[in-house]
């Protein structure tokens, strides 16, 4: 015995989530809604350094789409360093996240940073009910003072 599946190409199947996508969103469920909704917009990030000074800034990639509560950020940064050292860079986003509960305190991230010595990964985190995130050299290490300090990343968080 021989079985046969025939596949949908990807025309036919949006077709047929658009026709579904009513009755979908009536019940809920507005992520499965394929459309011009959601779509990815740009957004102002503003970045900061507490003591450390940050110069030339340029934003080349400041982009979110939101599906329901959940953001998706994608951004790419460069700047240069001065002043005193620290080991955290802030920066904006469009939505503030979630007020969570007691004991947690915010949502975290992997993101691409770059140093003088060359690439390393860094965490983001975005506090409980803020719009700054705070991103941070690997083992609380400050950043290194020059040119060509670059954050880049992607990364998800549930907004209020």
């Amino acid at each position: 015995m021989t079985l046969r599946f025939a596949f949908p190409v990807f025309a036919e199947a949006r077709k047929t989530l658009l026709a579904w996508a009513p009755f979908m969103r009536r019940v809920g469920n507005p992520a499965l809604y394929i459309g011009a909704e959601y779509v990815f917009q740009d957004w102002d990030p503003t970045l900061s350094a507490g003591t450390m000074t940050l110069a030339d800034v340029q934003i080349f990639i400041a982009r979110y789409v939101q599906v329901g509560k959940m953001v998706h950020i994608s951004f790419y940064a460069t700047f240069t360093t001065g002043g005193v050292a620290t080991n955290t860079v802030f920066f904006t986003v469009p939505k503030s996240a979630r007020a969570q509960s007691p004991g947690v305190d915010g949502q975290y991230a992997i993101v691409q940073i770059t140093q003088a010595a060359g690439p390393e990964l860094g965490t983001l985190k975005i506090a409980a009910g803020s719009d700054i995130v705070t991103g941070f050299r690997p083992g609380g290490v400050n950043w290194t003072l020059g040119a060509n300090r670059l954050i880049v990343g992607n990364f998800f968080y549930e907004a209020n």
